[in-house]
Order: C-alpha cells, then sequence, then structure tokens
C-alpha cells in the first residue's frame, strides 16, 4: 500500500541527531520506517501479548468449568 499521508514534527537539532544515528544503527533505511516502526510496532505486539494472555485465561476458565462439573457429578 502506497503511504498517502505526512506527519510533521519540530525537532532540535540534537534531538533529530539522536533519532536518526539510533535508525541508523538499527539498520532502518529511512527514519519514516524507523519512526513508524517506533509508534505502531509497541501497539503490535502490546496486541499479540494481549491475545496471548487472553488466550491462557480462557483455556484456564475452561478447565476449571470441566473440574466443577465433574465434582458436581461425583456428588449427585
Amino acid at each position: 500500500m502506497k503511504n498517502q499521508k505526512c506527519l510533521q514534527i519540530r525537532l532540535s537539532s540534537e534531538d533529530y541527531e539522536r533519532i536518526r544515528n539510533k535508525a541508523q544503527a538499527r539498520g532502518y533505511k529511512t527514519l519514516s520506517s524507523f519512526m513508524r516502526h517506533l509508534a505502531l510496532e509497541r501497539d503490535l505486539l502490546f496486541e499479540q501479548k494481549f491475545d496471548e494472555i487472553y488466550g491462557i485465561i480462557v483455556k484456564k476458565l475452561k478447565s476449571a468449568d470441566k473440574i466443577n462439573v465433574s465434582q458436581e457429578m461425583k456428588l449427585h
């Protein structure tokens, strides 16, 4: 997908150099790709981790329900 929107920010010369150096050190070809990664990747990682934890909780709850049903059947 072609990028169609532009986002501009104002930085001091020092901040610009720090960002540029970090981008180069991490192998990014452009500042835009580095900034996109910083802005969006963390959200994606959070969403993936949240989904993983949610899945674990659902499995545990289903397992607990099976145990409760099994125990109730033994009582009757």
